[in-house]
Formats: C-alpha cells, sequence, structure tokens
C-alpha cells in the first residue's frame, strides 16, 4: 500500500484505487492506510465521500535513513552483569 502511495506521487489516491492496485478489499486497504497515517507514514485528506492518501515523503526519508543508520556494522552483544551474553 505504501509503495502504491509513493508511486502516485504528490496527488496521492483514494483508497479504492490503492486497493485496487495491490489486489484487495477496500475495507482491508482502509485498516492498513489508517495504521499508515496513525504511523506518520501517510496522510490524507477528505475529498466529497472519500478519502485520499498521500505518502509522507520527509517521514519516509528520515525512516529509511534511521533504518539504514547502522547498516552492517554488526551485531553488537552487550555481556549481561552475570557474565552471560
Amino acid at each position: 500500500a505504501f509503495r502504491a502511495l509513493v508511486r502516485a506521487g504528490e496527488d496521492g489516491a483514494p483508497a479504492g484505487d490503492v486497493a485496487e492496485a495491490v489486489g484487495v478489499s477496500r475495507p482491508i486497504m482502509s485498516f492498513h492506510l489508517k495504521q499508515l497515517e496513525a504511523a506518520g507514514l501517510v496522510w490524507a485528506e477528505k475529498r466529497g465521500r472519500e478519502r485520499v492518501y498521500r505518502a509522507d515523503y520527509a517521514r519516509m526519508r528520515a525512516l529509511l535513513s534511521f533504518l539504514s543508520e547502522d547498516c552492517c556494522v554488526g551485531l553488537q552483544v552487550r555481556e549481561r552483569a552475570d557474565g552471560a551474553a
């Protein structure tokens, strides 16, 4: 769903169009879009009876930066106070 909204660009897309692109029902897509909205990755604007969803590109870039910040540095395992790893 998020990728479909990124592809839709600044104009965004209604939930029904995203559902069709992804191949799921509208109620299922609405649920997932609301979760993405709650996470701050998308935002919605009401247009008549439908909501048009748009990807929040600034948040997307911030998340990607955070996730890739420590890429490939290896896993640091802290030793517990009792000596076990």
